[in-house]
Formats: C-alpha cells, structure tokens, sequence
C-alpha cells in the first residue's frame, strides 16, 4: 500500500465517522446511541444520513431542580 492509498483510507472512516464527531464534538446527549447508529448502519445512505441529522438536533440541557 503506497501513501496515497492510505491517506484516502483515512478520509474515508473520517467521513463515515462525521456524524458520531459531530455529536461528540457538540456533547449531545445521545452520543453513543448516535455513534451505535452511524457505526452498525453507517454503511447505507439512510442510516448514515439518519445519524448525521439526529447529531445536528438540539442538545438537551440538564435542568437545574
């Protein structure tokens, strides 16, 4: 494998991934179920779109008692 090669290896598991970034970066609250969903159904255009539109989704504050 020359560099190349790997270099689009790793653009393509960062753009697979960019939904689970996104909701960790933004410290949503449904991180690891968003990061289940583009993992395991990632690979199809539904379940990949589908996480990166539930990472985009408001976060929930914790309320204050």
């Amino acid at each position: 494998m020359n560099d190349t090669t790997l270099i689009g290896y790793a653009i393509i598991i960062l753009v697979y991934l960019f939904p689970f970034w996104l909701a960790l970066g933004k410290h949503h609250h449904n991180t690891s179920a968003i990061g289940a969903l583009n993992l395991l159904l990632g690979w199809t255009i539904l379940g990949w779109v589908g996480a990166f539109i539930w990472a985009c989704t408001c976060v929930r504050t914790a309320r204050e008692v």
